[in-house]
């Protein structure tokens, strides 16, 4: 990986045993002088699915709008199928927190889209979009941050991060990561296979990765943090999926302590996880959900997959 650029979006005013190593660990400490901000408004806005969003197109994309006044914290994504024959060749390609949707309002949102991977299916399918919402007023220091992996590669699999403007006193609350450079006819050729913050909640992480195939062309990779001054009760855990060796589909849930909320899903494959697998599910409800599957079947162990949430205060 070369040069990463790292580019501002937006201020509003005011292996695997790494993956485990994130579990339960708590903001640093804030000055006592600073009371830590709480967040107000929190609600959770999903995409609409039309009928004729239902169909076997790929790729295909939905947008989770956040109501006016309110800035995205965080989000998320799914896959369903519901006519389709082979739905393990379902992916995630984008998880996208967004500044600005282009509605003309200048809403925030969540972008996810999905796509086929080869040799496709027949059948019908859709996509859901996801994000956590608050009041612009309660979240200073908001801010989302992206990371490239420099510019367009042919290596296999990617890597990539990125952290807030302020780490002493910032914390990434919401994450994302993208597929580019793949033309629609190719999408799904190269997968998500991570897309998660640390175990401090420092910076954001992704991984992606050519599917079994392989990709003859280049792509990059992005990562986005959605950031702000550390929440009151931040604090960011992970658990791992029951299934640990070489299972078609992988399934992780975890919940926020104290009565906490979520405001962000995360997910995370083994970093010696083959192309054959990918991210399906990455669901921010109540508790956060990551499942992952096979997509091309293989006999590696690819160990087990991570749901992450990270949990803050709410008024």
């Amino acid at each position: 990986m070369t040069g990463r650029a790292i580019r501002r979006l937006a201020v509003a005013a005011m292996g695997m045993g790494s993956l485990l190593g994130l579990a339960g660990v708590a903001a640093p400490s804030q000055a006592a002088a600073v009371a830590a901000p709480v967040l107000t408004g929190l609600e959770k806005v999903q995409s609409e699915v039309m009928p004729s969003d239902v169909n076997s197109v790929s790729p295909k994309s939905a947008l989770a709008k956040c109501p006016a006044g309110k800035k995205v914290v965080g989000g998320g994504g799914w896959t369903f199928e519901t006519s389709t024959t082979a739905p393990e060749r379902l992916t995630l390609t984008q998880l996208q927190p967004m500044d600005n949707v282009g509605d003309g309002h200048g809403s925030d949102g969540y972008r996810v889209t999905a796509a086929e991977t080869a040799p496709g299916v027949s059948g019908n399918w859709w996509v859901q979009a996801y994000a956590w919402c608050a009041d612009a007023s309660s979240v200073p220091g908001w801010h989302i941050n992206a990371a490239y992996d420099g510019g367009t590669t042919s290596d296999p699999q990617e890597q990539v991060e990125v952290g807030c403007d302020d780490p002493s006193r910032q914390r990434v609350v919401g994450t994302g990561a993208m597929i580019g450079g793949v033309a629609d006819e190719s999408q799904g050729q190269v997968v998500l296979q991570t897309a998660r913050a640390s175990g401090t909640g420092d910076i954001a992480r992704a991984q992606s990765h050519e599917d079994a195939t392989g990709y003859g062309g280049n792509h990059w990779l992005a990562v986005y943090a959605v950031c702000m001054d550390t929440p009151q009760g931040y604090e960011v855990v992970s658990d791992p999926s029951a299934q640990q060796d070489s299972e078609t589909y992988k399934h992780a849930v975890v919940q926020c302590p104290d009565g906490r909320a979520p405001v962000n899903a995360g997910a995370g494959i083994s970093t010696s996880a083959p192309g054959h697998v990918s991210l399906q599910k990455v669901f921010p409800g109540s508790q956060a959900e990551a499942g992952a599957v096979e997509n091309t079947p293989t006999g590696q162990d690819w160990d087990y997959i991570v749901a992450q949430g990270i949990c803050v205060d709410t008024a």
